[in-house]
């Protein structure tokens, strides 16, 4: 906790006239807590700096002296030693200080509270966490988080019930449920057919999914995902596992647990074609052309329909910034009067439907941590290797075609981001992704000084792009930056445009 606690009480205290005695009364605390907290011989519990803050209508950050700049230098420090631990309670332990550092950070508990869900020693504190953060939590995502880690992790059935009863509305209160019942009160019975079909499309999907988790014996669980397979082979019409359609993502997850649970069995042979199959499917939904348009193929969703749009997934935390990670693949849902405009290159989502989008990187990490026990058994065959490779190519950044697309989507951009600047960079760090450094003096500060503190300094390849424009070798401030932040970066590869719509590649050290 920062030392300037007391000062900044004592001053509070001092501006209201007020005596240890009045304020101790009025925080119901005693004279000597209140003494101990200005000399700095004690310091108040975590609940209690609310409070504190409160009273004297100031915030946390505030009454502990804590100006932005610390706060965000601080937050990174925490983020680099957490990234060097790797027991859950270690973890939990260094996430504990920073969250009595920094009470009001919601993100920290939510990384809390996400921890202790394989802690059940910690059930105690998940239930009290989880009831402070229903009365105090105004951020809805953090809230929303923590509400389902408490959820996940609570061992006791009644407890559950009870939170669920104190915590709930008594309406389904999300968008499409909204939506449906303004709909069916205004007897719009188009727009309710379209949503009525949308939920009933997510909960068939869920359902059909759930049934491929392992229940009883691994046989038992190939039997129910040949059956899923089998049943949405019927009900797409589309009996070709690799032939991707709009239930591309139920299909593959069904297929990778398939292969996971036939390796577990001691069925290798088939284990392998099914795997074959799985990463064919997904090579071949991201070989899509932008805008290609998906169906169900069943009359009974004849209304869901939705147009593909291949993007770069970023990861974007305060700690980071904007890091490009991997590709993913939206699918935007469409209404029979939701065409795309003159030019063809937007679509309309349908209302309260949020995007569905398949992250490439998902089906990498499941296969390159191999932690389920059929993929663990055979991790170490070249055929799996093979595979995995594959995967890689579809989502890495590593890949040139990949880094390329997001290069060129960045310079394509008119938005916020990229208003009033000539260029945009991209430094690939292996493993990690790529840095997105745009032609802002304050943002390549920032960059080059992230990068450092998260000791990510040796950069594999570099791609600069002019906005709106061609592949440019990369500006002469990036060049110095890199060079000073690791030497070993002049070897860095440079991608280039050749002036023919193709790419050349050359090293940062001859250009």
């Amino acid at each position: 906790m920062n030392l300037e606690f007391g000062k900044n009480l004592k001053k509070l205290r001092r501006e209201r006239d007020m005596t240890q005695d009045e304020l101790a009364q009025a925080l119901n605390l005693s004279v000597q807590a209140i003494s101990r907290y200005e000399t700095g011989a004690a310091y108040p519990d975590i609940e209690m700096l609310p409070v504190i803050a409160g009273y004297f209508g100031t915030t946390v950050d505030a009454l502990l002296g804590v100006s932005s700049e610390m706060r965000e230098k601080r937050k990174d420090e925490y983020l680099t030693q957490l990234r060097l631990l790797t027991d859950r309670r270690d973890r939990l332990a260094l996430l504990r200080r920073q969250r009595a550092e920094f009470p009001e950070a919601w993100d920290v508990v939510s990384d809390m509270m996400n921890e202790m869900t394989y802690l059940p020693e910690c059930a105690d504190e998940m239930r009290q966490i989880a009831e402070d953060a229903m009365r105090h939590c105004d951020e809805p995502v953090w809230r929303e988080n923590i509400l389902l880690f408490y959820l996940k992790s609570e061992p006791d059935d009644g407890r559950a019930l009870t939170f669920i009863e104190k915590w709930s509305s008594r309406y389904d209160v999300r968008k499409t449920a909204n939506l449906r019942y303004r709909y069916m009160c205004r007897g719009d019975r188009d727009r309710l057919r379209r949503i009525s079909q949308k939920i009933l499309r997510d909960n068939l999907i869920s359902s059909l999914l759930s049934l491929t988790e392992r229940s009883g014996t691994a046989e038992h669980a190939i039997a129910d995902c040949r059956q899923v397979l089998d049943f949405i082979g019927g009900l797409s019409g589309n009996r070709d596992p690799v032939l991707p359609d709009m239930w591309t993502d139920a299909r593959l997850r069904c297929m990778l647990s398939l292969s996971d649970h036939l390796f577990a069995c001691g069925n290798g042979e088939e284990g392998f074609g099914v795997l074959e199959s799985a990463v064919c499917l997904l090579e071949n939904f991201f070989a899509l052309p932008n805008r290609t348009v998906l169906t169900y193929g069943t009359e009974k969703l004849d209304c869901l329909s939705a147009k593909t749009g291949r993007e770069v997934y970023y990861r974007i935390t305060e700690f980071t910034g904007m890091i490009a990670e991997s590709m993913m693949m939206n699918l935007v849902y469409e209404t029979p009067a939701g065409d795309a405009d003159t030019a063809g290159n937007t679509v309309r989502d349908m209302e309260g439907f949020e995007r569905d989008m398949v992250f490439a990187r998902h089906t990498y990490d499941l296969l390159r941590t191999a932690s389920r026990d059929g993929f663990a058994r055979v991790k170490s065959d070249q055929r799996y290797r093979a595979l995995l490779e594959r995967v890689k190519a579809v989502t890495s950044l590593e890949n040139n075609s990949n880094l390329l697309y997001l290069m060129r989507a960045a310079a394509a951009r008119d938005d916020e981001w990229i208003r009033g600047k000539n260029w945009v960079c991209a430094l690939l760090v292996k493993d990690t992704g790529a840095y997105i450094v745009f032609d802002d003096d304050g943002d390549i500060r920032d960059k080059f000084a992230r990068m450092k503190r998260e000791n990510n300094t040796a950069v594999m390849r570099i791609a600069a792009a002019e906005v709106g424009g061609w592949l440019i070798p990369p500006p002469d401030v990036i060049v110095r930056n890199l060079i000073a932040l690791d030497p070993d970066n002049a070897d860095a590869e440079v991608l280039l445009d050749d002036g023919r719509g193709g790419t050349l590649t050359g090293r940062l050290s001859g250009n």
